[in-house]
């Protein structure tokens, strides 16, 4: 993988005030839908209803399997997972 230092610069001036910020509490609540279909919940079933596409959880659940895996904080493993997705996509 090869970047330019256009694509590292704008990578690196969005990570500072990105991980300065508090998490929104959408992704937030988003990470707990996460975190229960990976410990056996059932989406619209088991009390957990979300009105975002059923894709965005699929899209959280490696970050939060990660921060499990590794003993690490979900946003943390959320923050970087973005971060590398996007890195990607450049």
């Amino acid at each position: 993988l090869v970047w330019s230092g256009a694509q590292a610069a704008l990578i690196a001036g969005a990570i500072v005030p990105q991980a300065s910020q508090p998490l929104n509490h959408d992704v937030g609540w988003l990470l707990v839908g996460a975190r229960r279909l990976l410990t056996g919940a059932s989406l619209y079933r088991d009390g957990f209803v979300d009105v975002n596409p059923p894709g965005v959880l699929a899209l959280l659940a490696p970050p939060v399997a990660f921060a499990r895996a590794l003993g690490l904080s979900e946003i943390l493993a959320l923050r970087v997972w973005i971060f590398a997705l996007c890195a990607l996509s450049l």
